[in-house]
């Protein structure tokens, strides 16, 4: 079957949280934003009963209703929704970032990888009163007389004839199995990353979470992660909120930085002459009258950027390695042809004179 292509500005994978956040910021600084998600919009958080410790909501709410204004505040600023599976990803931001469901290619200038976890079944088991669970949250459960612990078990089988109606318990230390009579089994023990499609891609933990800076960006430009799926300490709604928020400025910082360096920077019509200084460092800064004097005495051949170093650092990555504080780069037809420290203002007019050709 051939597929279909579309293409937009951002593209976010995963519905939860983050995700869902990204997508709010995105909608609002007016990008054309789709959001994908497989399943359920909201993520593992609408399954959540009550949430009780996300500012602003002193009432307890369930994560159902929360993620429900997140919906509606994502679709308020038109961002589109896709409920679909995401079969493999192409991310190469010379080319174009590219993302495959089962009828449609979305072609996008940044993606947001927001995929979270899903709970582990089984493998996990510990000894008398030892919890993976905050302090709070184990003794609401100790102090549960509907609830009853079995430690040092782990699972033996289910069974049942068209229904479950049996769960055979092994105690792993004695080797002793109990049969339990129940209606239903909920299995959850931890979570396992979502990043089957991402492994031969991004850079990973040995635990499968994507590796991003602070500022949610991962080893491929123009990819960016938040929310569970990243590794980090602590994973609630407060934190993918906050990855998300970021990963969604970062992206529209992203985009207008690319298409200023692509129609502006690197420009074709003349010859380039870029200066890289810094606005905290007088030498640097002193030698921008100068850069200007020569762009006049060149008589329109020669077109000058000025780029300050610290707040446009990511222009100056593009440029390539060993630019800093009072590098000249040259250009012609859209490429760079030469990059050298500043020495005179005599060898800058002579490599023009030689570009300008």
């Amino acid at each position: 079957m051939r597929k279909k292509y579309e293409s937009y500005d951002v593209v976010i994978i995963g519905g939860g949280p983050a995700g869902l956040t990204s997508a709010i910021y995105c909608g609002r600084a007016r990008l054309n934003t789709l959001l994908i998600e497989k399943s359920l919009l909201g993520g593992l958080a609408t399954y959540t009963n009550e949430i009780c410790n996300y500012p602003g909501f002193p009432e307890d709410l369930s994560g159902l209703d929360l993620m429900k204004q997140f919906e509606k505040q994502a679709k308020k600023f038109g961002v589109k929704i896709k409920l679909t599976d995401v079969k493999k990803v192409h991310l190469d931001p010379v080319c174009g970032h590219m993302v495959e469901t089962f009828r449609i290619i979305y072609q996008a200038k940044v993606v947001i990888i927001a995929t979270g976890g899903r709970p582990r079944l089984t493998g996990v088991i510990h000894d008398e009163g030892i919890m993976d669970a905050n302090e709070i949250a184990k003794n609401q459960a100790l102090a549960n007389p509907k609830m009853e612990f079995k430690w040092n078990t782990m699972v033996d089988s289910f069974e049942g004839e068209d229904h479950l109606d049996t769960v055979v318990l092994k105690n792993l230390k004695t080797g002793e199995l109990d049969p339990v009579k129940v209606d239903t089994c909920f299995m959850f023990i931890g979570y396992i990353a979502n990043s089957e499609i991402f492994k031969d891609v991004l850079q990973l933990n040995s635990q499968g979470y994507i590796i991003t800076n602070e500022e949610m960006e991962t080893n491929i430009p123009g990819v960016f992660v938040a929310g569970d799926i990243r590794q980090k300490s602590l994973r609630q709604v407060a934190t993918a909120v906050g990855d998300g928020s970021i990963a969604g400025v970062a992206a529209e910082r992203y985009i207008a930085e690319t298409e200023m360096f692509e129609q502006q920077i690197m420009q074709k019509e003349k010859v380039g002459l870029i200066y890289i200084f810094s606005a905290i460092d007088a030498p640097s800064r002193g030698l921008i009258t100068e850069m200007q004097a020569i762009e006049l005495e060149m008589g329109g051949r020669v077109k000058l950027n000025l780029i300050d170093f610290y707040k446009k650092e990511c222009l100056c990555k593009r440029l390539g390695t060993g630019v800093e504080p009072m590098t000249v780069v040259f250009t012609k037809d859209g490429e760079v042809v030469k990059k050298e420290s500043y020495t005179s203002k005599a060898s800058i007019v002579s490599t023009l004179n030689e570009l300008c050709q």
